[in-house]
């Protein structure tokens, strides 16, 4: 009898130990599934900056072709980090860009405009910020010169959405309660 306890003991801490495999196995499955649909929904973009100088008022004529190859993906921003002799300008422009949604394959271009204070302009890169058509990922791109690309995502908070509605559902009730209690 004493023996049959053992073997049922043993044969515990192998199912368990067992188990514990599968689930660490199914566990990087699903780390991996996750991290190629996040991979495919991503929006990838390629941005172009062309610059001119207008010869009398010394004005900055920036041309700009944004594009993306794997995702759509709504622009939320277009900075132009700048380089001047005498310092450096960060610049919000392309202000028609804002909120334009981007189909896969689909190119926009826009045109704008900016006034150098200091000294005779040396060179720039873009910054790029996007989201993805879910709402999930907040994305931002550096486009160099060189033809560098840095990417960082930040996740979407979307906490208070749902603890604003979930605070609008607690007001309602009470005043339903409030009206019961008259």
């Amino acid at each position: 009898m004493i023996a049959l306890g053992y073997i049922t003991a043993a044969l515990t801490l192998v199912l368990i130990l067992i188990t514990a495999i599968y689930a660490t196995a199914n566990w990087r499955t699903v780390r991996l599934m996750e991290a190629d649909l996040r991979f495919r929904t991503q929006p990838i973009p390629t941005a172009q900056l062309e610059v001119a100088v207008t010869q009398p008022s010394q004005r900055l004529l920036f041309f700009l072709s944004v594009w993306t190859s794997s995702a759509p993906l709504r622009i939320e921003m277009v900075h132009v980090h700048m380089r001047f002799e005498k310092g450096v300008s960060l610049s919000t422009l392309f202000p028609s860009l804002r909120g334009k949604y981007l189909a896969v394959g689909e190119m926009t271009t826009a045109q704008d405009t900016f006034d150098p204070t200091q000294g005779a302009f040396v060179d720039s890169h873009v910054i790029l910020t996007y989201q993805d058509l879910a709402g999930l990922f907040r994305y931002q791109s550096t486009f160099m010169l060189d033809g560098r690309v840095t990417t960082t995502a930040y996740p979407m908070n979307t906490a208070p959405i749902f603890r604003g509605l979930w605070t609008k559902i607690e007001a309602a009730y009470r005043a339903v309660a409030k009206l019961g209690d008259v």
